[in-house]
């Protein structure tokens, strides 16, 4: 056995090889690894034909010729894995192993660009690369960068420096709303749908955190409104007006017992006071300087 030639065939020039006189009679194989289909020229005005990716056996005369070959056509491939012709001589007492021609499963390919427009596509994977490897892409005519891109890292990327993206949803009119974006000085938009009713915040199981009701404003539902420093968890505000300078207990809304209570009396007059003890989550006691007046409760839960 004897390695007689090697050659590219996406290289057209030199475009022969030649069969030593040692290989005068015997057979040959022709080891297409490429995507390029051959065909050979042989001296005694023989032609033949290698596809891509197979590998041929010829037996014949071939010692002492020159074979001509050029490139018969290209399959269309993205990134093929090698593009090399090996060919290969035997002796006619020489056993050649398996069964010719034979297919070199080198790349799965498919030949035209994917389009799933009038079709389907019932999966996309990619597995077993680095990461971040870009696996969905795409780029609007005229854009100099990507649109969409998702990569295997998790990493989904919408807009360019030509476009904002936006994630949009149906809502139940069928309309798609915008949910989220980036405006034109890079400030981020969480834009509730146009049939709003709330949006809301909620845990990991489902449980509403905070609210933003349309015509009336924030709730926060769980947990405190923290500042810079201190927190208020509950705030209820209450309304009376005393029928006596006696103690009397009174009512409020504020769902917790209150830390902080703090009665103003609604009038011009000055001199006025008011006195509160004996908090509970649903009470508080109020003794008051003068009757008749319009009284404001203030309760506070930190």
């Amino acid at each position: 056995m004897q390695i007689v030639a090697t050659f590219d065939p996406s290289v057209t020039t030199p475009n022969t090889f030649s069969v030593p006189q040692s290989s005068a009679s015997g057979k040959m194989v022709v080891w297409n690894e490429s995507n390029i289909s051959i065909q050979l020229n042989f001296q005694n005005g023989d032609t033949t034909y290698v596809p891509a990716w197979t590998a041929r056996l010829f037996c014949g005369n071939y010692g002492g010729s020159t074979v001509t070959w050029s490139q018969h056509s290209t399959l269309a491939s993205s990134g093929p894995p090698l593009s090399q012709v090996v060919v290969e001589t035997f002796a006619s007492n020489e056993a050649i192993p398996g069964t010719f021609p034979a297919t070199l499963s080198r790349q799965s390919n498919i030949g035209n660009v994917v389009n799933t427009v009038g079709g389907t596509a019932t999966a996309v994977q990619n597995d077993g690369n680095i990461a971040p490897t870009t696996f969905i892409e795409s780029t609007v005519s005229g854009d100099a960068g990507s649109s969409v891109t998702l990569t295997n890292s998790g990493v989904l990327t919408l807009g360019s420096a030509a476009r904002s993206g936006t994630i949009k949803f149906f809502d139940n009119f069928g309309a798609a709303q915008n949910i989220l974006t980036l405006d034109g000085a890079n400030g981020t938009i969480l834009q509730g749908a146009g049939h709003l009713v709330a949006l809301s915040i909620t845990d990991q199981n489902g449980q509403v955190i905070a609210q933003f009701l349309l015509g009336t404003g924030i709730s926060i539902l769980s947990g405190k409104l923290n500042f810079v420093q201190g927190s208020i968890a509950r705030v209820d505000g209450q309304h009376y007006t005393p029928s006596d300078t006696l103690i009397h207990t009174y009512a409020h809304n504020l769902g917790a017992v209150p830390d902080l209570v703090i009665p103003t009396f609604n009038a011009t007059s000055s001199g006025f006071t008011a006195s509160v003890k004996n908090f509970t989550s649903s009470n508080f006691d109020m003794i008051a300087s003068n009757s008749g007046h319009l009284i404001d409760v203030l309760l506070i839960k930190f």
